[in-house]
């Protein structure tokens, strides 16, 4: 991760660059799966459980984002029939 401010001319100024050599992008997709499983249970009242055929449709759609975040500074997704024939956002 870098924190850059703009700098005088074309040349930006890094202020700070950090970095673990142990953090990777499955660990990211990891917390994005237990965040956005937290949320359907709250939503919807069913518990997405890694492993389950839901987990795996949740877990690419946190790959999915993932990507997407990688590029874009906002992003969304949905993942089909996620909760009993329902689309989730």
């Amino acid at each position: 991760v870098r924190l850059v401010a703009e700098g005088d001319g074309w040349r930006p100024q890094l202020l700070c660059e950090r970095s673990d050599p142990f953090l990777g992008c499955a660990d990211f997709d990891a917390l994005l799966f237990e965040h956005l499983s937290a949320k359907v249970a709250a939503k919807y009242g069913d518990a997405v459980k890694p492993g389950s055929r839901a987990g795996f449709r949740l877990l690419d759609g946190c790959e999915r984002l993932r990507k997407l975040l990688s590029t874009l500074p906002e992003a969304s997704t949905t993942v089909e029939n996620l909760v009993e024939g329902t689309d989730v956002p």
